[in-house]
């Protein structure tokens, strides 16, 4: 009670009282275990109080102690998603802190603070010692069975029993019987810079208001800009992804966005590889399609994402040391004419209703393979179930295309998933879900995600919870995704030439650029060729002198 009376007060200009008040709660919050996790929020209101009060000095010493009892609690969750939610319930803690040592010209240290939580997940997996594909346990086959049954009932009654069983049995398995510390500390500044190709601009935005940051970072050099605030770059986001998805062209906004958010970054001209670490809203901004003089900023620049700095860095050391190989898996299921039907993996979802078939998709995926003209693996239709795509050695192939149903679950960002051919009695449901993609081992310079809203997810402070980043997590050091649904046409178009362009030994970056641009040619507005981007390392290839 004494916090919100604190903050209240903060926000009228009464900074005496509100600082008697911060003071009673964090008083409480030591004494009271239960309240502990308070006790960095807290922290946060009375640096704030007193920043407010010109203390500033004196403010750096309870935003610091906020951050280190967020990282011990951070240390211990049990989950992905907890450590998530705990981040973004102390956004204002980080963005705060980073203000404040922005305003001090602390840039080394600003970008420190926001760096720890950046991308954390991905980073903690990265970090984290080699793993061996999980062998389902008990919970694992019982949701497999749920997920079963769902698929076959539409009793709406039925399916909300199903759905409250199968959110027990997820809990169940995110809590491992022995808790897991994992401790992250960010790369320093240099060390990002270090791993900075020459002619790269590293972009990492803190959306606030009544002011937003872009950090812009290269090998030589680091600067801090102020952009407008978050609301206003919220509204420009959402009114420009609406006017892209009924599939319409407007000049004005892009380029009001890019005057926003690229425009006054004075190192943005002069380096050819723009890599954007986005946050909040940003994340659904697909920045290829912001304009400068008229022409999409992709087509004069190469343009991928980052859940964070240190993720790129170790992405990139990955890349340099992994050993050169071309063999390629292409996943093909939705090939017939045939409709199937989804399985509904929460209640929330509409009955079950057919999928559309994708009779492109298997051509797509033999085009592929041939273009590579590497050993290649390839499950087609009735064959490219979950179990059968489970039993290959993942680890093994370099390129991972697949041409599949996506379905993202904002809501249950676990439940999020690849839809597999449906397989009678098998041992799997045919749902590859985020939660499962993580466990999977894998090594490969590229995962292509053919699907829709595969790049999609509920987003914040951490980064944003979709597949793109689960595959990552899971050891692929690059990850091509959706933002939306997609049109198959100019989709079988954009991989067909990514592919010829891989073969060619171009980036795996400049060969989506090179796609999207055939596209701009034929005069296509941004629907057709934004929703694609690249998270993770594009710089490399996936050339091998000697072959493709």
């Amino acid at each position: 009670m004494g916090a919100l009376l604190a903050d209240e007060e903060l926000h009228s200009g009464k900074l005496r009282e509100a600082l008697i008040n911060i003071d009673d709660a964090i008083s409480a919050n030591k004494r009271l275990p239960q309240e502990f996790y308070y006790l960095p929020r807290n922290l946060a209101i009375k640096a704030a109080i007193l920043h407010r009060m010109d203390q500033r000095e004196a403010a750096n010493l309870p935003y610091a102690r906020s951050l280190r009892i967020a990282d011990i609690l951070l240390a211990t969750a049990p989950t992905p998603n907890a450590t998530r939610f705990l981040i973004d319930s102390l956004q204002k803690s980080y963005t705060q802190y980073f203000e404040s040592l922005v305003e001090e010209a602390k840039i080394s240290a600003a970008f420190q603070v926001i760096e720890s939580v950046r991308g954390r997940v991905e980073a903690e997996a990265l970090e984290g010692p080699s793993r061996d594909p999980l062998q389902p346990n008990e919970a694992v086959t019982k949701i497999v069975a749920l997920n079963s049954s769902l698929a076959q009932t539409g009793n709406q009654r039925e399916r909300d029993k199903l759905d409250s069983q199968l959110a027990d049995l997820e809990f169940e398995l995110s809590s491992p019987d022995a808790p897991v510390t994992l401790r992250h500390a960010p790369l320093p500044l240099r060390t990002i810079q270090k791993s900075l190709d020459e002619h790269e601009l590293l972009l990492e935005y803190v959306l606030d208001d009544p002011h937003s940051y872009a950090l812009a970072i290269t090998c030589s050099y680091v600067k801090i800009y102020r952009l407008s605030g978050r609301r206003q770059l919220r509204d420009q986001i959402l009114q420009y992804r609406r006017i892209i998805s009924a599939k319409q062209e407007s000049s004005k906004m892009a380029s009001d966005l890019f005057q926003e958010l690229l425009g006054p970054v004075a190192e943005y001209p002069a380096n050819l590889r723009i890599v954007v670490v986005p946050d909040q809203e940003l994340h659904l901004l697909p920045f290829a399609s912001l304009m400068e003089s008229g022409l999409y900023i992709v087509e004069n620049h190469q343009v991928s994402v980052s859940p964070s700095a240190t993720v790129l860095s170790l992405l990139k050391k990955r890349s340099r040391e992994r050993q050169p190989g071309s063999r390629f898996l292409g996943v093909a299921s939705w090939t017939d004419d045939d409709e199937w039907i989804i399985p509904p993996s929460r209640a929330g979802m509409a009955p079950p209703a057919p999928l559309a078939a994708l009779p492109a998709s298997k051509g797509e995926v033999e085009d592929a393979a041939s273009s590579l003209g590497t050993p290649a693996t390839l499950l087609l239709g009735p064959s490219a179930t979950e179990t059968q795509f489970r039993r290959l050695p993942l680890d093994q192939y370099d390129i991972l295309h697949l041409a599949l149903h996506g379905y993202a679950d904002k809501e249950y960002p676990d439940r999020s998933s690849l839809i597999f051919a449906p397989e009678l009695n098998g041992p799997d449901d045919g749902q590859l879900m985020v939660r499962e993609i993580r466990s999977l081992a894998l090594n490969a310079r590229l995962v292509t995600l053919s699907a829709c809203d595969t790049g999609d997810g509920p987003f914040g402070e951490a980064d944003v919870a979709n597949m793109a980043n689960a595959f990552i997590e899971a050891g692929s050091h690059a990850v091509i995704a959706s933002l939306w649904k997609t049109d198959d046409s100019a989709t079988a178009t954009l991989m067909g030439s990514l592919y010829v362009d891989l073969h060619r030994g171009y980036s795996t970056v400049d060969a989506l650029r090179d796609g999207q641009i055939r596209l701009i040619d034929k005069k296509l507005p941004p629907y057709y060729w934004a929703a694609f981007q690249l998270s993770g390392d594009g710089s490399s290839g996936l050339a091998r002198e000697g072959k493709y």
